[in-house]
């Protein structure tokens, strides 16, 4: 693993929105490709981001998650010994649910529907631009800032379900839409809320769910994104 300290100072006037407490964000950085690795430090240190290690692929990468507890990875997928899908397959069975940005000159799409609990946070095609980097980084650590979103998060991405309080302990809605693509999942979440006493409809996805809240009114509406 290599760490590049290049330090360009912190930026001043930028086109993206701002993230509090940069320098604090510890980033991984996974490709094969030497230049790039060393465009996108130099990129993240002058946008205010100091704390970012490099590996050279995903052995190398496992290796150093191994070791430190990384807030953000940005890794290429097609590498050589482990490649970036075989990497986050690795983190997510060790329960290492840190936001995840995929890029790569080919996206591996088939792939990752055949490998759904990979939960890739965010893709990036090669090239991509600089602003479009930095923003999809910005949005993904301004969700984990939040104490309350970062514990539901994980809680949803490891399959474990919350202790839900039944209606008559809680002033809550009472009719509930729960759209979902994961069949198991869905019907383990329409149990659970069934069970405390909650009335639920459920929608495979999100068409689905558009055409359940046109002919039906609901209380509250639970949605998974991709």
């Amino acid at each position: 693993m290599n760490h590049d300290e290049a330090k360009f100072g912190r930026e001043t006037d930028t086109p993206h929105t701002h993230v509090p407490k940069k320098s604090s964000w510890r980033i991984l950085m996974v490709d094969d490709d030497l230049d790039l690795r060393g465009i996108v430090v130099k990129l993240l240190n002058y946008s205010g981001y100091e704390m970012i290690d490099t590996a050279s692929d995903g052995a190398d990468a496992w290796q150093a998650l191994l070791k430190v507890r990384y807030d953000l990875v940005i890794t290429d997928h097609k590498m050589p010994k482990v490649t970036g899908l075989e990497l986050i397959q690795q983190m997510r069975a060790a329960a290492m649910w840190q936001p995840v940005i995929l890029v790569s000159g080919t996206l591996p799409t088939q792939e990752i529907e055949w490998i759904p609990e990979l939960r890739i946070d965010a893709m990036l095609a090669k090239p991509f631009a600089a602003a479009e980097l930095l923003t999809t980084m910005e949005n993904l650590l301004r969700v984990i800032e939040n104490p309350a979103v970062m514990k539901a998060n994980q809680m949803l991405k490891a399959n474990e379900l919350p202790i839900v309080p039944t209606q008559t302990q809680l002033n809550s809605p009472t009719r509930i839409l729960l759209v979902d693509d994961d069949r198991d999942f869905r019907e383990l979440q329409k149990d659970l809320l069934t069970a405390a006493g909650y009335e639920v409809e459920s929608a495979h996805d999100g068409m689905a769910g558009w055409e359940a809240l046109r002919t039906n009114d609901y209380d509250l509406v639970i949605t998974d994104n991709h």
